[in-house]
């Protein structure tokens, strides 16, 4: 990142922002927004059009149990799997 700046915000929160290096030409601005713990609560990015993008996130939940049925792969009828190992 480049230009990179920290400045409070409402309610004890942080806004670190800057631009990306590599991305000067699509995006103005990234800031984040953090809690004093480091916990992101919050996501902009302005790009260069002035298009504008936010994300909010909330109730954020430490190792949430999953059930493993979530994740579970269940390709599409006729579709070939290959079962192989992992790359190294």
């Amino acid at each position: 990142m480049d230009n990179l700046t920290l400045a409070g915000a409402p309610g004890g929160l942080f806004t670190l922002s800057g631009q990306p290096r590599g991305e000067e030409k699509r995006v103005a601005r990234l800031a984040l927004t953090v809690t004093a713990d480091g916990t992101i609560t919050g996501i902009e990015v302005e790009e260069t059009d002035g298009a504008l993008t936010r994300f909010t996130f909330a109730g954020e939940a430490d190792n949430a149990p999953v059930s493993p049925d979530t994740f579970r792969f269940k390709p599409p009828a006729g579709i070939p799997v290959v079962d192989a190992l992992p790359p190294v």
